[in-house]
């Protein structure tokens, strides 16, 4: 950080420099001071407009977050952060068929099936999600990986499922599927505490908030020592950014943070409604405050939609 401060002292005038330092402070007063900054100079960097908007949605403010977004992209129109961006708060306002139209757009997103499943889903278009269905088993039957093909199907139609709400049905078709994600899932969802731990385990890239979830559900069961083994577990994750790292740390009761300083932290979505729900549980006084915002960020309906419903219910 103090590099980033010396190269800005260095060009006070220079936006790029502003963004950059706005992107490595702890500070979420001066982030925001220094993206504003860059975003407002007479040629100012694009990044801060997407930094802007990414905040915004963080604290719920999805309409404001759009706006910015939106101009981030008419001025880099192929940048894959930006639309991944702009993608996130479209979904959170429910606006599915743009959705799946900037997902199209996104070169980096074209391959990820299961979120081009979801949208056309979302997006009420039953026959293309059948179709995609099809063509995913049609596709490892000719390659000669038909059990390959028929499982991932039923990964996905157990994540369908989900999204219906339908939890039982999710259950069924999860039944049996190899893929960790999907026996994670299915073992959080149905309560089955040993076989989620053991799926924890085996999750590619990043477990820490995987790990925090599970961590609450199973004090929710009054498993104590096992909950504490699984925040160990969040809080040695590996790769986690700073961000990520402080507010693990605060779910952990290692340090206390104000409310504004949890309410603004800058986290996906997904995984600050998992720390809010995790700082209601350690401080109940705050507890409607970290709910509700937690609610409004819980917008994805996949896995651990309900589990997070039903942690703050």
């Amino acid at each position: 950080m103090t590099e980033y401060r010396a190269l800005l002292a260095d060009a006070p005038d220079d936006p790029c420099r502003a963004y950059l330092l706005g992107r490595v402070t702890l500070d979420v007063d001066e982030a925001e001071a220094l993206f504003q900054r860059a975003a407002n100079a007479p040629k100012p960097c694009i990044h801060s407009l997407s930094a802007l908007a990414f905040n915004q949605l963080n604290i719920g403010q999805f309409d404001d977050a759009l706006t910015l977004s939106q101009r981030a992209l008419r001025a880099q129109p192929n940048h894959p952060t930006f639309h991944w961006t702009h993608r996130m708060i479209l979904e959170a306002l429910d606006r599915f068929d743009e959705a799946l139209a900037d997902f199209r757009k996104d070169k980096l997103a074209t391959e990820d099936l299961e979120e081009e499943i979801y949208l056309l889903a979302r997006a009420g278009k039953e026959r293309e999600v059948k179709q995609k269905l099809h063509e995913l088993v049609e596709g490892h039957a000719a390659a000669g990986r038909a059990d390959d093909g028929r499982e991932q199907r039923r990964s996905l139609e157990a994540m369908l499922a989900y999204v219906e709400g339908d939890k039982q049905r999710m259950l069924d078709l999860a039944e049996g599927v190899s893929s960790p994600q999907t026996r994670f899932a299915r073992a959080a969802t149905a309560g089955d505490l040993e076989t989620a731990v053991a799926a924890l385990a085996d999750l590619k890239g990043s477990k820490a908030f995987s790990a925090l979830l599970l961590s609450l559900v199973v004090r929710r069961a009054e498993r104590v020592a096992l909950a504490d083994e699984l925040l160990a577990v969040a809080l040695a994750a590996p790769g986690e950014a700073a961000d990520a790292r402080r507010a693990l740390r605060w779910a952990a009761g290692e340090v206390v943070p104000s409310v504004d300083q949890a309410l603004r932290i800058g986290l996906p979505p997904g995984e600050k409604a998992v720390l809010l729900t995790a700082l209601g549980y350690r401080f109940p006084e705050r507890r409607d405050s970290y709910f509700a915002l937690a609610r409004k960020l819980n917008f994805d309906k996949r896995f651990p939609h309900m589990l997070i419903q039903e942690l703050m219910d």
